[in-house]
């Protein structure tokens, strides 16, 4: 994976989802991956975060937050 996930994560209040702290390997920016809560209970953590290394490296996200949502899943992991 293009992320490493330092093992941190916080319940996002806004979403109930959660925040998962990670660091990039373009330019070791931090970085946090926003995972609903419907991810984690449909997906699985592991399937959640391999879809925020996978957004990271096609560079879809915006500032230092990746997010992920059920629709991100339509073509697997």
């Amino acid at each position: 994976m293009s992320l490493t996930y330092s093992g941190r994560s916080a319940t996002n209040p806004n979403t109930l989802g959660t925040n998962y702290q990670a660091t990039g390997s373009k330019a070791g920016e931090a970085v946090v991956v926003d995972v609903s809560r419907e991810s984690l209970d449909d997906h699985g953590e592991d399937a959640c975060l391999c879809k925020g290394s996978d957004k990271y490296d096609a560079g879809d996200y915006t500032g230092s937050t990746i997010t992920v949502r059920n629709a991100d899943f339509t073509y697997g992991c």
